[in-house]
């Protein structure tokens, strides 16, 4: 948080791009961003086949982008601050910081318009509210920091927020993996001790389809 903060000015007037990939320093930029608490801007999460034709569709404009250095290379605009991923992985590590007394407001999606032809749209989503269906769903998961969450994470940006709050929200290990038709879950389930895995549809199919039960 201290990073972005060094960055640039961001307040909550500001948005924030975060380009939501199987990488751990997603997660690490999205708690960033929410530790900047009121002054936090407004989190826009992007997903990770994001490209520069579909934000050139939007007129909603961000102030910072946060995202792997491939993608910022491709989707950066000049006006925009960007932090890469592998900036994020670079800083030396700190004591852990005291959670925000208040966190930001809101947070937005970015969603294609009903007309192809407008680009793209924003809603703007209670945070609380979505930290209280957090909450329910961790509850009813019996979720704990005991827990290790194996997230694959889907193709809706908004999805993906909420299974990464979710597992920062519940204090669980987090192992962010990659959609893979050729992978071997069960493997990877008793390697990394998994408890719970979250992912799309398609990805439950394919495991299946793959003999896997």
């Amino acid at each position: 948080a201290t990073y972005l903060v060094r960055q640039g000015a961001l307040d909550a007037k500001s948005r924030a791009w975060i380009v939501l990939t199987p990488q751990i320093e997603s997660a690490i930029a999205l708690l960033a961003l929410l530790r900047l608490g009121e002054d936090a801007p407004r989190i826009t999460p992007l997903p990770s086949h994001t490209r520069i034709e579909d934000l050139a569709l939007t007129e909603i404009a961000a102030s910072l982008l946060l995202a792997p250095l491939s993608q910022i290379r491709e989707i950066a605009a000049p006006a925009i601050r960007t932090v890469t991923y592998e900036d994020i992985a670079a800083l030396p590590p700190l004591s852990a910081a005291a959670a925000p007394a208040v966190l930001p407001q809101y947070w937005s999606t970015l969603t294609a318009a009903s007309d192809q032809n407008d680009g793209f749209v924003t809603a703007d989503v209670s945070l609380s509210e979505t930290l209280r269906s957090i909450a329910a769903l961790a509850g009813q998961l019996h979720l704990s920091s005991a827990d290790a969450l194996l997230t694959v994470p889907p193709a809706s940006p908004a999805d993906a927020f909420f299974d990464l709050l979710l597992a920062l929200y519940s204090g669980v290990t987090l192992d962010l993996a990659p959609f893979r038709s050729d992978a071997a879950p069960q493997q990877l389930l008793n390697e990394r001790q998994i408890t719970i895995a979250i992912a799309e549809p398609a990805q439950w199919r394919t495991w299946i389809a793959n003999d896997w039960s």
